[in-house]
């Protein structure tokens, strides 16, 4: 089923619940939101444009700067056996430090992902039309979660 025809079959499903009335009221209640809050958007991008042109100017100089530093550090770092070996060096000792506090983190690793592939296998071993059922679930509670989280749920509420 194309796409058109599934936007079709849905506001179609719409106005025999709503009626033809209100939902022609409802979309345009969801539009002449959408266009006050693409508006006021807008606005706020066009108010705030000074502000970040001149946070942009006042710290140019420090990025520039930072940049030009790390440059230095990277080319010392790629002609000096000194500096290179103490970069090795300070690397090495944060890798060991990094490996004294994440081996404690193996064996709970291990057991969820122990229990992640269980989890797969039972799923796997469930008839296609739960694993179906169950995919589409997720999907639409994940695409709940994202219109919520976008606000689109909120428009079409009020």
């Amino acid at each position: 089923m194309a796409t058109n025809d599934r936007i079709e079959k849905l506001v179609n499903i719409i106005i025999d619940l709503k009626g033809a009335e209100e939902t022609e009221k409802s979309f345009k209640r969801v539009y002449n939101y959408a266009k006050k809050m693409a508006e006021e958007a807008k606005k706020g991008s066009e108010e705030a444009e000074p502000k970040v042109s001149k946070f942009m100017e006042r710290w140019k100089l420090q990025a520039v700067t930072l940049g030009a530093a790390i440059a230095g550090l990277w080319t010392l770092t790629k002609y000096s056996s000194v500096a290179s070996g103490i970069f090795n060096m300070l690397g090495a000792s944060i890798g060991l430090l990094a490996d004294m506090i994440l081996v404690h983190l193996v064996d709970p690793a291990a057991w969820a992902s122990e229990k992640i592939l269980e989890l797969a296998e039972a799923f796997e071993d469930l008839p296609e039309p739960i694993q179906k059922v169950i995919s589409y679930a997720l999907g639409l509670y994940g695409a709940f979660r994202l219109l919520k989280t976008l606000g689109i749920l909120g428009l079409i509420s009020t």
